[in-house]
């Protein structure tokens, strides 16, 4: 897969700013999409900050681009040690 097609290098830490399209409640975590401006799509499970967000915000997030995966041949980045620095809102 080539790298353009994802957030960052795996191994990057760095601010992302990036729009929550949807929320997955698994019972014990949540499964988090995301997408930024040029479309590129990451997810994540857990974040910390006490900085709420719902479906629709864009948010500033400190987060590692952990792996790079596929799903349904949708390319996306894998984040962890999510921090969410700030909620932004919707556009609504």
């Amino acid at each position: 897969m080539s790298e353009d097609l994802f957030l960052a290098d795996k191994g990057t830490r760095k601010d992302f700013f990036l729009k929550v399209v949807r929320i997955d409640n698994k019972g014990e975590y949540n499964i988090h999409r995301l997408i930024d401006r040029t479309g590129k799509e990451a997810m994540f499970y857990r974040c910390s900050g006490n900085i709420s967000f719902e479906i629709d915000d864009c948010i500033l997030v400190k987060a590692t681009v952990a792996e790079h995966r596929e799903y349904k041949n949708i390319p996306f980045s894998y984040l962890n040690r999510v921090k969410v620095l700030e909620n932004k809102g919707s556009v609504k």
